[in-house]
């Protein structure tokens, strides 16, 4: 991974990159960031033992590492660059100085926009299971 900072009106941003099937967080890591997709393509994935099942490809536009970022736990589900891969990445404090600013309200919306995505996925993926 490679990296640049930028500021972006008053949200300061770094540019990453990603080399084919390189790792954007796997299952179980800590959140390091929010990635907005700038070009090229990330597979999301959950674990099964020692396998690894696609959900989805995610392009240019998209948002990934964001649920776990908002709920502040671990990734439920991992992220890969498929072929190389430019993002721009909200750090965590960053992130948590975006959320402490909200009103309230939208807090718990987004929270509990989260919880219901979360099993949403899960009923149409099922959940990660432990790596072997």
């Amino acid at each position: 991974m490679t990296a640049n900072r930028r500021t972006t009106d008053q949200l300061q941003v770094r540019s990453v990159s990603f080399e084919d099937h390189e790792v954007l967080f796997d299952v179980g890591d800590p959140p390091k960031g929010i990635f907005i997709i700038e070009s090229g393509t990330v597979e999301v994935y959950r674990a099964s033992g020692d396998r690894e099942i696609p959900m989805a490809r995610l392009q240019k536009g998209d948002i990934v590492g964001e649920l776990a970022m908002v709920e502040d736990k671990p990734h439920i589900r991992g992220a890969r660059a498929i072929g190389h891969t430019d993002c721009l990445m909200i750090d965590p404090d960053q992130f948590a100085g975006l959320i402490e600013n909200s009103p309230p309200g939208v807090r718990m919306i987004v929270r509990s926009l989260v919880r219901k995505l979360h099993r949403t996925n899960t009923l149409a993926f099922g959940k990660s299971l432990p790596r072997s």
